[in-house]
């Protein structure tokens, strides 16, 4: 609602004034939002291991019922107004989620894409994703594409936590949330675990509809086959490497509108800056360093999150043994809309 002017000389007269509050209009040139255009609207965030464990741990001894399929903790943004602001940065939500030994999530579905990395975990846990059952091992990426019937079982002896990342801020945007609760039902066919085990080498399919499907066949991406994705990888001109998470079928990105890699640092050898109008994730996999995103430092260690918001210039050193860095983005969406903007620099 637009507010009148702290001014004497308000050209706007008090009866027109009245008729804009009635009638649900805001003058351009006192528009909020139109003053921020080509501003970044946010600063980047730091949400460290050494204090989220406990604040996980100690959420995990809440016992009521309705908590047992949420026991999810958000990471919002600083300043919050509105719903759009319990996104971690840009249009993407991002939590730690723990399930107890002896728990199990109960089998929902949703527009929202999901993918989940495991922080911590001792066997014994798996997420089925349209029926298939997908092992979680630390390291390990889950997809749970949108509409995708998913629920999580710990019949392991610990506690299971993981990292959410979703698309939700997107669909608020254009209004197409939803939610459907279990049972599951109408599963499609699922390929077998290890279908994609040879790198360039896919079956030719004689059954279309795996290609018609809008995302990934293959739900699981260990963190084993990772780590040997980075070895092999070649270094870029800063020294780092960086392997992305693909649809095997399609080469696109392994969820349709999230881009996922992984980043490997050099010790003490800082990474070249990078700008973009994607936002960003990311998740410490291993190692300690520091990152200068925009004008802050964040000394970050392993478990640690931290954003990088869109337009925002970010440059990553890793400490004395090196790190690899889980990054999730908006990319895909913007890059399809003809709006994604990228430079690099020294």
């Amino acid at each position: 609602m637009s507010q009148s002017p702290n001014t004497t000389d308000d050209p706007v007269s008090p009866a027109l004034r009245q008729k804009y509050i009635d009638n649900h209009l805001v003058p351009l040139w006192e528009s909020k939002t139109a003053a921020t255009f080509g501003k970044a609207l946010e600063t980047a965030q730091h949400w460290k291991w050494a204090t989220m464990q406990s604040i996980v741990t100690e959420t995990g001894k809440i016992k009521a019922a309705h908590v047992l399929d949420r026991r999810v903790l958000l990471k919002t943004k600083a300043d919050r107004h509105h719903v759009y602001d319990e996104a971690a940065t840009g249009t993407l939500f991002c939590d730690f989620q723990l399930v107890l030994p002896g728990e199990r999530a109960h089998p929902h579905r949703h527009p929202m894409n999901a993918l989940r990395f495991v922080v911590q975990c001792s066997g014994g846990v798996k997420s089925i994703v349209d029926g298939k059952d997908c092992e979680m091992t630390p390291g390990d990426l889950i997809l749970t594409p949108g509409w995708c019937w998913h629920e999580h079982v710990n019949d392991g002896p610990d506690p299971v936590i993981w990292l959410d990342v979703l698309d939700v801020g997107m669909h608020y945007y254009l209004g197409t949330t939803d939610f459907q609760p279990g049972p599951a039902k109408d599963l499609p066919a699922q390929l077998p675990e290890g279908t994609f085990a040879t790198a360039g080498v896919v079956p030719n399919l004689d059954d279309t509809d795996y290609q018609q499907r809008p995302y990934s066949p293959k739900f699981r991406y260990p963190w084993l086959e990772t780590l040997r994705a980075l070895e092999a990888a070649p270094e870029r001109t800063d020294g780092s490497r960086a392997v992305k998470f693909i649809n095997p079928l399609t080469g696109g990105p392994c969820m349709d509108l999230m881009d996922s890699q992984v980043l490997q640092l050099r010790p003490d050898l800082p990474t070249q800056k990078h700008l973009s109008s994607a936002s960003t994730v990311c998740y410490v996999v291993e190692g300690q360093g520091v990152s200068e995103i925009g004008d802050q430092r964040f000394e970050w260690a392993t478990h640690d999150v931290f954003t990088i918001p869109a337009r925002q210039w970010a440059r990553h050193t890793a400490g004395k043994e090196g790190a690899r860095i889980f990054q999730v983005s908006n990319r895909e969406v913007l890059r399809r809309l003809g709006l994604l903007r990228e430079s690099s620099a020294d």
